[in-house]
């Protein structure tokens, strides 16, 4: 659409303030949607960190933050990484940082969207119907992407968002093994249930 013409005897800037609403949720709602459809081939970790960096750049008050490999073991992101073993793509987190009253001023919410760019489900394999459509599994960090870009298009009040972007496509770590956790816990999957023939 190039342009748009209203006609109206009413308030002319209510009108211009909903089609402003209007637009930047529409096109960001587009922006997830896209993200959601892009096969995960097309769209791994890094790839989908470089589409939310190129998102946010230029709108006001945001900040843009990657961690990488390295990073995330220094974090101790340790299931993270135990999941992103079972992939050839690098994994990594990405932050989107939204602070119109500076950051100073601390953070009054937190949006966390999960960005796994394809999840084959590790030793749980989920049946070819259900692989189908394994590249969505990373919806929530781009609706959330897609959120914080319109809250920053139209100048909302206070958000931050993490979007882990790992990619597991073989097997990422046994049954049973241990993973580290952030602080001193670690986490074990069980293995698969098979029920009792009877």
């Amino acid at each position: 659409i190039r342009a748009a013409y209203v006609l109206s005897d009413g308030d002319c800037a209510a009108i211009e303030r909903s089609v402003r609403v209007g637009v930047a949720r529409s096109m960001r709602t587009c922006l997830a949607r896209d993200l959601v459809n892009t096969r995960a081939r097309d769209l791994t970790p890094l790839a989908f960190a470089d589409e939310a960096r190129e998102a946010l750049a230029g709108l006001p008050s945001t900040d843009f933050e990657l961690l990488r490999q390295g990073d995330m073991e220094r974090e101790g992101l340790g299931l993270h990484l135990a999941v992103a073993r079972g992939s050839d793509n690098e994994p990594c987190v990405a932050i989107a940082h939204y602070a119109p009253r500076g950051a100073s001023a601390g953070w009054d919410l937190a949006l966390v969207g999960k960005g796994v760019t394809f999840d084959a489900g590790g030793y749980d394999i989920k049946p070819t119907s259900g692989m189908a459509r394994m590249y969505g599994d990373m919806a929530g960090a781009a609706a959330v992407l897609g959120a914080i870009c319109t809250a920053a298009d139209l100048g909302l009040d206070g958000i931050i968002v993490d979007q882990p972007a790992e990619q597991a496509q073989r097997d990422p770590f046994a049954p049973e093994q241990p993973a580290p956790a952030p602080g001193p816990d670690t986490v074990a999957p069980l293995p698969p249930t098979v029920p009792d023939a009877q």
